[in-house]
């Protein structure tokens, strides 16, 4: 108990440091508390994946942006 203690509170402090998180980790927590403890998991790995998606389709707009402005 102690552990998920000192994991809350680094958290809560990183989300302090990072204001324009608390969005997301609202819609996380919001997710999770409807979630039963057997499916928590896998809809948190579900929902990783599909951000790094977000993040593939990212880098590859970045990526052709790049190539395009080195090309021209």
């Amino acid at each position: 108990m102690i552990d998920l203690q000192k994991a809350i509170e680094a958290r809560d402090k990183y989300l302090e440091e990072r204001p324009h998180l608390k969005v997301f980790q609202e819609e996380i927590d919001d997710i999770l508390s409807k979630c039963t403890e057997d499916d928590k998991l896998s809809v948190i790995t579900l929902m990783m994946s599909a951000k790094l998606l977000e993040f593939q389709d990212a880098l590859l707009k970045l990526k052709k942006e790049l190539e395009n402005a080195q090309g021209s």
